[in-house]
């Protein structure tokens, strides 16, 4: 299930479909995401001295003074040992779940993954402040408000979440901030605790915000309730609610009389920040180990529970493919006593019965 959405796809099956109202609002959002972190930026909220990621970075003594890609290098043989000290999930380690949930606070249930994929050094002077080291794989949040991540419960919807880091970039962006702040700002530096908040929680909005229109259009196709944040911003946004709502609202009426296939389902979509929605869902490259494969399964259990509904009410014969090699990879990871071992304690009872559900659809699908 964790292999799903990866790889490139064929054919432009639904690429060409768009509704304007949806547009209008997926440029409008950007226009929002825009304002928001470069405020963030400006203006940067610290978070707590004792922050996760504050504690991960301060915990990788690798010389800042070093070229950036032996820094790169060094950081990223350290990485291995950090992240298991602090309790990720990888390829090498199972971690543990987070709850309070270290981005989302109360109510939320949540998995940090470290990886080290590559990432281009090449002009990282000009663009380190765009790199996104932090990034969502899943959350449960429908709300447009791009309120922070910095450990709050912001609009009363919880759940699972899935986190990203790639420590090496989340390295690197640090030692190039750092060395701004030499040069730009050496009297009164900023913090770490600024730097967290104001390039890679505040970055990883780009994430979440595309995450959070794949979740609306499952609610809005379900019929279900829509988050609202409760946060009070010293900024005006422009609503966008609405008019998304009404073109994910046409979206799924057009939907459900088209035969896609799961990739191109995704595609359909454009994203604030990611190409399609599909590409929001994207695992970064590692070794798929028992040790983290769980934590990727479940990334994909939300979306893929919602294909299996739409799979089956709508009788799109052409994803029965799909549902067979769901139902086969999930019986096999249920069956599995050594991936069984490797998961948190904690975390087996609700992984064994969110998969014995998925299962259980994508055999009803067949």
């Amino acid at each position: 299930m964790y292999s799903l959405f990866n790889e490139p796809i064929w054919g432009t099956q639904g690429a060409n479909i768009t509704f304007p109202k949806y547009q209008r609002a997926i440029q409008g959002l950007r226009q929002n995401l825009e304002k928001v972190i470069e405020y963030n930026r400006t203006y940067p909220r610290a978070v707590d001295s004792g922050h996760f990621l504050v504690k991960l970075l301060q915990s990788l003594n690798v010389p800042l003074s070093m070229d950036v890609n032996i820094y790169r290098d060094r950081v990223e043989e350290a990485a291995e040992g950090a992240s298991m000290a602090f309790n990720m999930t990888s390829s090498l380690y199972r971690g543990r779940v987070f709850s309070p949930g270290l981005f989302y606070g109360p109510g939320s249930y949540e998995i940090v993954i470290a990886h080290s994929e590559e990432f281009d050094l090449r002009g990282i002077e000009d663009n380190w402040e765009d790199l996104c080291p932090v990034t969502f794989l899943t959350h449960p949040k429908t709300d447009l408000g791009m309120d922070t991540p910095i450990g709050f419960q912001t609009n009363g919807e919880e759940g699972l979440t899935i986190v990203l880091v790639n420590i090496p970039m989340l390295a690197v962006q640090y030692r190039m901030w750092r060395i701004r702040e030499w040069h730009q700002n050496n009297e009164a530096q900023r913090t770490i605790m600024q730097f967290m908040s104001s390039y890679p929680l505040n970055n990883a909005l780009h994430s979440q915000l595309d995450l959070a229109i794949l979740n609306r259009f499952m609610a809005v196709y379900r019929g279900d309730p829509r988050g609202m944040s409760m946060v009070r911003k010293p900024y005006t946004l422009t609503r966008w609610e609405a008019e998304l709502d009404f073109g994910l609202d046409q979206y799924a009426e057009d939907l459900q009389k088209r035969k896609y296939t799961f990739d191109h389902f995704l595609s359909v979509f454009k994203g604030v920040s990611s190409w399609t929605l599909r590409d929001a869902i994207r695992i970064p490259r590692m070794v798929p180990t028992r040790q983290v494969t769980w934590a990727l399964a479940m990334s994909r259990a939300r979306v893929v529970d919602f294909l299996l509904d739409w799979t089956k009410e709508n009788n799109v014969d052409r994803n029965k493919g799909y549902c067979n090699d769901i139902q086969l990879e999930t019986s096999r990871m249920l069956n599995d006593s050594a991936l069984r071992s490797s998961l948190p304690r904690w975390a087996y009872p609700a992984w064994e019965d969110l998969f014995k559900e998925i299962v259980a659809k994508a055999k009803s699908v067949r």
